[in-house]
């Protein structure tokens, strides 16, 4: 260390000490140590962090965790200080602490982090994606969906011009979001327009679109949930009936004895974009109606009600769900509604129905079996146990094990436990043979295992998070030396498109639409670059190219010496032709999966349980079929980044 550039001998002895104890006690998993000792050594030589950097980042990030895991928050908090002070432009560092802050629940401060670690690298793809993630809790999606509905904006817009023409001159806006509600009523001239916002992001938001709309002096804006206002003190007056003020609905739920459990009655769905449509069976019905300004009604509703209502059968069919939804009537002449046979901005409540409510008359068709086509392919791959890898209530342990493996480690949330192991007695399994790991302990597995089996793809149509990092660690630690990793090539294809809708689901598109106010500019810098949860089958869209191969990688390949596979980073260029005019929205891409030779599984295929997601791009020009377009694809991180580099024109 003679090429050290410190001031004195002394430094370099210090300095060499701390590395040799930094390096035995990140070898030895004494990570608090480890990190101390390499902050030091980067305090006294900084010109030599490039050949230590990327072993602080891990101690570091050991360490935190571990001050996580033991609530010593303030010694986290201190870490942050003391290597932001000491390598202040290290992108792994910010995107490390932005990560864990927005675990911890302080939102604001991760995204603070984070977008300091793009702004020095805007293409660092793990920032990006926990950008995506922050910027999803703090602005929710439905948002950018409301605010491009102008029927809904006009709807609110005359019906609040009508209240104030009648006379009513106090306004109070309950959950203002971006503020466009108090901008209508000031637009209408009420003399007093009261807005609260409990979101401290939304808060900030809407006292923007005040400010830019020229009526910020005119509302007075609150950071605070209605349920906290006071009087005088925020109000000056009631705006609510007597006992109206504090009354409570915000833990109304309705029930449906339909589903399987009475905790988790209904999920919601855009059924208009069902994939191969939905069917009505019955005449619609008026379940129940409220008249929110009837305090009496609002109150035994408050209370509790209970009905049953009969509905008649008029179609042929099977009865998956039931459906819900609202008609809203602002006033006597204006409503509007979330009926899934109207354009809007809504999702509909779904009611599941259990198989055991009603008998089918016919039993479905079999099936060819999957699992017997896996068993034949692995007989002779089953002297060690299988590692599922896909989460959740996975069947394929179970299946298995029957199937005449030794055994099972199946990865599985610790509140999942207890069912699993249920499931497992009904099918008269020996809790022996299975061994059940939280998330958490992955990389703690060392036995042996046959096989890895995976589901890489989460079903919104992104790669599950960190999983390839966790099958690199998981290929050294527990995976035999002839043993496969399922699915073993992975190959993303992509289509680029033009699509009003998805962009509408993304930003605001306009100031128009939003009757003209300045709204845009100030929610849409939390916008979402990846959009998941696409059908691409029922999106509205133009498709510019024809579809094509983005990357290509395999989790069996074999590795090289010392480094690791290749499939944990990967940047590569593609080239596609325009083959329609238009402007690229978005790129879809799906995944296409070998689970074994000749055994396929797509993404995109309409039987499956996956949708389809996409990259948004941002403002490109008018494209047209003698084009071509240089794609960039970035894989890292288990995330996935594209965009246009460049576009030709091709001779003809």
């Amino acid at each position: 260390m003679n090429d050290m550039d410190v001031p004195g001998k002394g430094y370099i002895s210090i300095a060499r000490n701390c590395l040799s104890s930094a390096r035995s006690c990140l070898s030895s998993e004494n990570y608090g140590r480890a990190y101390a000792n390499y902050l030091l050594f980067l305090k006294l030589v900084p010109n030599r962090r490039e050949e230590v950097m990327e072993d602080f980042i891990t101690a570091m990030r050991k360490w935190t965790d571990k001050l996580e895991g033991d609530g010593r928050i303030d010694h986290l908090f201190k870490c942050y200080d003391q290597a932001c002070e000491v390598v202040p432009d290290c992108v792994g560092i910010l995107n490390n602490i932005g990560a864990q802050l927005f675990r911890l629940g302080y939102i604001e401060e991760a995204s603070l982090y984070i977008r300091k670690a793009i702004h020095i690298n805007p293409n660092y793809v793990a920032a990006k994606q926990n950008l995506e993630n922050i910027n999803s809790h703090l602005v929710e999606r439905w948002h950018f969906r409301m605010l491009n509905d102008i029927a809904r904006n006009c709807a609110y817009r005359a019906a609040v011009n009508s209240a104030v023409q009648e006379g009513h001159q106090s306004i109070l806006d309950i959950g203002t979001g971006t503020g466009i509600l108090s901008l209508y009523a000031v637009e209408a001239g009420a003399p007093q327009v009261y807005a609260c916002e409990q979101s401290k992001t939304m808060y900030n938001i809407a006292k923007n679109v005040l400010q830019a709309n020229k009526a910020l002096e005119n509302i007075s804006l609150l950071c605070k949930s209605s349920a906290e206002l006071c009087i005088p003190r925020d109000l000056p007056n009631r705006f609510l009936y007597p006992g109206l003020q504090n009354l409570d609905i915000g833990d109304m739920t309705i029930v449906c004895t339909t589903g399987s459990t009475p905790e988790d009655p209904y999920t919601t769905e855009n059924l208009s974009t069902i994939d191969k449509g939905f069917k009505i069976l019955s005449n619609v019905c008026t379940l129940s109606s409220v008249d929110f300004n009837d305090l009496q009604e609002l109150d035994t509703l408050h209370n509790g009600v209970e009905w049953k209502l009969e509905m008649a059968i008029h179609k042929t069919g099977k009865l998956d769900a039931i459906a819900l939804w609202f008609d809203l009537h602002l006033d006597e002449d204006i409503f509007i509604t979330t009926n899934p046979t109207k354009k809007n901005c809504w999702e509909q409540s779904i009611f599941p129905v259990l198989p055991a409510h009603f008998r089918q008359s016919k039993s479905a068709p079999a099936q060819p079996s999957k699992e017997k086509y896996v068993k034949e392919k692995l007989n002779s791959n089953i002297h060690l146990p299988l590692l599922d890898m896909c989460y959740g209530l996975s069947p394929l342990g179970i299946q298995n094990i029957k199937n005449g493996f030794t055994g099972a480690s199946i990865v599985i949330r610790e509140e999942l436990h207890d069912m699993f192991y249920r499931l497992a007695q009904i099918n008269d399994i020996d809790m022996d043979y299975l061994n059940l790991v939280d998330l958490k302990d992955i990389s703690q597995l060392q036995d042996e295992h046959s096989v890895i089996i995976c589901d890489i793809v989460e079903p919104s149509g992104i790669l599950r998070q960190r999983i390839l990092e966790d099958l690199a660690l998981l290929r050294v630690n527990c995976l035999s030396g002839n043993g496969k990793i399922l699915p073993g090539r992975v190959t993303v294809h992509g289509v680029c498109v033009e699509s009003e809708e998805l962009q509408r689901d993304s930003s605001v598109v306009n100031d128009d639409r939003t009757c003209g106010f300045e709204i845009a500019k100030y929610i849409n810098k939390y916008q979402l670059s990846t959009h998941e949860d696409i059908c691409f089958s029922t999106l509205c869209h133009t498709k510019l190219t024809e579809p094509f191969q983005l990357l290509s990688f395999d989790l069996n390949e074999t590795l090289q010496d010392n480094k690791p596979p290749s499939f944990l980073e990967q940047a590569i260029e593609v080239k596609v032709k325009v083959i329609e005019s238009g402007h690229v929205t978005a790129i879809i891409f799906w995944f296409e999966m070998e689970i074994l030779p000749g055994y396929l599984v797509s993404t995109i295929d309409s039987c499956s349980h996956w949708k389809q997601a996409a990259v948004m791009i941002g403002p490109s020009p008018n494209l047209i079929p003698t084009q071509e377009l240089t794609l960039g694809v970035t894989l890292q991180n288990s995330c996935i980044d594209i965009d246009i580099v460049h576009i030709s024109d091709v001779p003809i």
